[in-house]
């Protein structure tokens, strides 16, 4: 029971967040890139799942054939 909780924990940090996160830091560059690091965590880890979602959702789209 713990490795299924220890698996789906380890594929949304990788497959939500690293590209959530990434993206983020490409949004936040030149004169906004102070503001990347401000705020709670658990809202910045929310936001990057988001926005790794909607990466994962656009690379589906423009890929369609990979799966």
């Amino acid at each position: 029971m713990e490795t299924n909780v220890t698996l789906v924990s380890i594929a949304i940090i990788v497959f939500l967040y690293f590209p959530g996160n990434i993206f983020k830091r490409f949004y936040f560059k030149g004169p906004f890139s102070q503001q990347f690091n401000i705020g709670i965590f658990a809202e910045r880890f929310i936001t990057s799942i988001f926005w790794g979602g909607i990466m994962q959702i656009m690379s589906l789209i423009k890929f369609p054939k990979i799966l």
